[in-house]
């Protein structure tokens, strides 16, 4: 067993928010160790968490987006490439 830590501690440790980090407990993704009011997490058991990508996932199919969204010249003489 290595260190304990809070879900505070634990949650510093992975770069992502306390309410997150409760999150991940209540859906039983890691496991804790209850003392009083405390939920403490082993260090080691912060590893399968810490290869996550942050951000959203990218979506899959007809709803996939394109990375590149360049948003189209608009008024007059936009985009001629010279001045009117």
């Amino acid at each position: 067993m290595g260190q304990l830590l809070t879900t505070g501690q634990a949650a510093r440790e992975l770069g992502i928010s306390p309410v997150r980090m409760r999150q991940f407990v209540a859906e039983g993704r890691i496991p804790v160790t209850r003392v009083g009011r405390l939920n403490l997490i082993d260090r080691d058991d912060l590893g399968p968490l810490r290869v996550r990508r942050p951000g959203r996932p990218e979506t899959t199919g007809a709803g996939k987006r394109r990375k590149d969204r360049r948003a189209a010249p608009r008024g007059p003489g936009a985009g001629a490439g010279g001045t009117p």
